[in-house]
């Protein structure tokens, strides 16, 4: 429960080899991967990490962004994006989480059978937000 302090990871592994390097951003590039259409990352910010699986009928996708802002403005900016994009909030997250002023704020999003849960953090004296977005879709 993140509520109590508990961490939450997913642990993936490659059947074959794996070179962690390869995925990481070299400098101010964005690593290697790819954005979703629908989904605009925040202005500004770098791509760390994509991932992206089929586990038992449903599509996985996972990516990280860091940039410059607030919390507060990273959740206007993906509040906004996200409807332009025909995503809607799910009033029922933001009721049990609270509400984005706690300790681990997030939101949630539909878009026909597609979900996308999107969590924020922001470092002490900093104006570095990580935007950690997790998609999942049914398949029909």
């Amino acid at each position: 429960d993140a509520s109590e302090g508990d961490v939450q990871y997913f642990n993936v592994w490659p059947s074959g080899g794996f070179d962690f390097q390869s995925v990481r951003p070299q400098d101010d590039e964005d690593a290697p991967g790819y954005d979703l259409s629908d989904i605009p990352r925040p202005y500004g910010s770098q791509r760390m990490i994509t991932f992206g699986q089929n586990h038992m009928g449903s599509d996985y996708q996972i990516l990280l962004y860091r940039g410059g802002g607030s919390i507060e403005e990273i959740a206007a900016h993906f509040v906004t994006a996200m409807a332009d994009e025909g995503w809607a909030v799910s009033s029922t997250h933001l009721r049990a989480h609270g509400s984005m002023d706690g300790a681990y704020p997030s939101l949630l999003f539909t878009k026909g059978a597609r979900e996308a849960y999107i969590a924020m953090t922001q470092r002490e004296d900093s104006r570095v937000v990580s935007s950690t977005v997790v998609v999942v879709g049914q398949k029909g």
